[in-house]
């Protein structure tokens, strides 16, 4: 193994959910044809290590229907946490309040399907 990771990310939209994380600041990487649908994926950066895979929920519910209600729980990091917080506020995002935990500012945000992520820094 190495340490590129891509996280599977199923939800009702793919569009709206891949314009949501451009919205934050990603980027798309790629955008594949699955038939009826697509995959795209999204990262922080074009050559960081992270990506995520955003699949339709149905495709994946028809296709590997065991790994569909699979969730994933995943904490970003960020340089500048307070910026990102409000950026956040002005795109009228679903988050929770930012707060201090030792040394770390840290809060949570919703994606447009309503799971939610955590962001930390300083």
């Amino acid at each position: 193994m190495n340490n590129d990771v891509e996280v599977m990310l199923y939800v009702s939209d793919v569009n709206r959910e891949a314009d949501f994380w451009v919205s934050l600041g990603f980027v798309e990487r790629d955008r594949q044809d699955m038939g009826e649908t697509e995959m795209v994926q999204v990262a922080p950066s074009e050559e960081g290590a992270f990506a995520l895979n955003i699949f339709d929920r149905e495709f994946i519910k028809e296709n590997s229907p065991e790994v569909v209600d699979n969730v994933p729980s995943i904490m970003f990091h960020s340089d500048n946490v307070e910026e990102l917080y409000n950026k956040m506020t002005e795109l009228n995002v679903e988050k929770g309040e930012l707060v201090e935990m030792g040394l770390q500012k840290v809060f949570n945000f919703a994606n447009p399907d309503g799971l939610y992520f955590g962001v930390s820094g300083i």
